[in-house]
């Protein structure tokens, strides 16, 4: 549901062959995210499970220990991908970036 604010890894099958393909490795999502309270799992394609998977972390209304949570679960990722919809990509920059996942410049 993209009405519910969220944090979203896609898993997708194509995203991790383009991972692989380049030499490097992709994240364990299902064990480092395994013991986050209200984690989703679905297929990337809904019943194609060959097609990847999608983990989905609610924030329910706390946005602060989701994001510390996630990005706890994120520790050694040397690469992110972000996502987010910009309505005007040209103001998306580093801060939008922060306050999207609920950082700041010391986190």
């Amino acid at each position: 549901d993209w009405s519910v604010e969220s944090f979203v890894v896609s898993q997708a099958s194509f995203k991790t062959t383009m991972v692989t393909d380049v030499g490097a490795t992709n994240f364990n999502a299902s064990t480092a995210l395994a013991s986050i309270p209200g984690l989703k799992v679905t297929d990337a394609v809904t019943g194609k499970p060959a097609s990847g998977k999608i983990y989905t972390i609610p924030t329910n209304d706390d946005k602060a220990a989701a994001s510390a949570a996630f990005f706890k679960a994120l520790e050694g990722v040397n690469v992110i991908v972000d996502e987010v919809y910009a309505p005007d990509p040209t103001t998306y920059n580093f801060a939008s970036f922060l306050s999207t996942y609920g950082l700041t410049k010391s986190s």
